[in-house]
């Protein structure tokens, strides 16, 4: 089993959805579930690369070159009802402001999927609290990985 498909679970099976996921490639097996399922309940799924792969681009499946350092994480105005990080930062230091950024692109009662290493995910789920995500749960994963969940909320305090 993948490292998403536990995640995938969670998500109704509503067509039109908008799901992203912020990736750095080395977990292809999880892009290609995502993919698949997707296509299975017609949503669209934007991709955003922090490094290039071979995938390409359809009409439910949109792949965008991304950096941490962009100014905004959502295209064209859309917002994401559900965002999956799956990509590694420089250190926890930035993810406050990373956070920030993707509390801003996701939907009211959006979910956040953070896939972290375990010894990380404590400072983790303390800066999404900091930065009003609420209902966080950590979900392990394997042995080296935990995921964590969160929602944004009715836009409760603007960051």
């Amino acid at each position: 089993m993948s490292k998403i498909e536990l995640l995938l679970e969670t998500i109704p099976s509503y067509p039109g959805q908008n799901i992203a996921i912020i990736t750095d490639g080395t977990d292809e097996k999880s892009i290609l579930k995502l993919i698949e399922f997707s296509r299975d309940i017609d949503a669209n799924l934007y991709i955003k690369e922090l490094d290039s792969t071979k995938l390409q681009s359809d009409g439910t499946v949109h792949i965008e070159k991304f950096s941490f350092e962009d100014t905004i994480y959502n295209s064209k105005s859309i917002q994401y009802d559900f965002l999956f990080l799956f990509a590694k930062f420089d250190d926890t230091s930035h993810f406050q402001s990373i956070a920030k950024k993707i509390y801003r692109a996701i939907k009211n009662a959006a979910n956040l999927f953070v896939l972290t290493n375990k010894e990380n995910s404590n400072t983790l789920v303390n800066i999404l609290e900091e930065t009003n995500f609420v209902a966080i749960n950590m979900i392990s994963l394997e042995d080296e990985f935990d995921a964590i969940s969160a929602k944004k909320m009715h836009g409760w305090m603007r960051v």
